[in-house]
Order: C-alpha cells, then structure tokens, then sequence
C-alpha cells in the first residue's frame, strides 16, 4: 500500500516500527511519521491532542501465548485511548529531502 498515493499528497514521512498492544491482543505495524523541521517521533504522534486515532500499515497480528503471528492487515486504525502499550522498535533515521 503506498500511503503517499492513498492520501493523494506529496508527503515526505519516515516509518516507525512499534509494537501495541491492547487488552490481549498484540500488533506490530508501521506508523508513518510527518516530517517536521523536527526529528518526529512515535511519542510526537501518540501525544498529539488533535489525533484520536493511530493509523497502521504493514500489521502482523501477534499470538500472545506463542509469539506467533497469526494475521496480517495491510491497515489498521487503533484507538488511542484502547492502548495499553506502545513500544517503539525501529524509530525513523535521518531523512533525505529530495526534490521532484
């Protein structure tokens, strides 16, 4: 799924890798973040006052007995307030501004 192509913008972001998890159910999946004249971070997108949602691609479904993955999902939508973990694995790295 090409994000920059669904939102129909010229966006330049950067992906994180985390891992939720809510009640008892786990997910790991990429939350792209916008880039600032600031370094963005997760915590950044998590605090936002105005975001109620956390948008997710590329989502394995996690067996939290096995640590298997039992599903996959191209998007999701969490619900802020429903997390009870965030674990950031993978922040974004310096990124290079290309023009088109």
């Amino acid at each position: 799924m090409d994000i920059k192509k669904t939102l129909g913008q010229k966006l330049e972001m950067s992906p994180a890798r985390v891992r939720l998890e809510v009640e008892n159910s786990v997910y790991i999946g990429d939350v792209f973040l916008p880039d600032k004249d600031f370094r963005a971070r997760v915590s950044d997108v998590l605090n936002d006052p105005e975001r109620r949602f956390l948008p997710l691609l590329n989502v394995d479904v996690i067996d939290g007995a096995t640590a298997q993955v039992v599903n996959h999902w191209d998007f999701m939508l969490v619900r802020l307030a429903t997390i009870d973990v965030v674990v950031p694995l993978k922040e974004p790295t310096r990124r290079e501004h290309t023009s088109a």
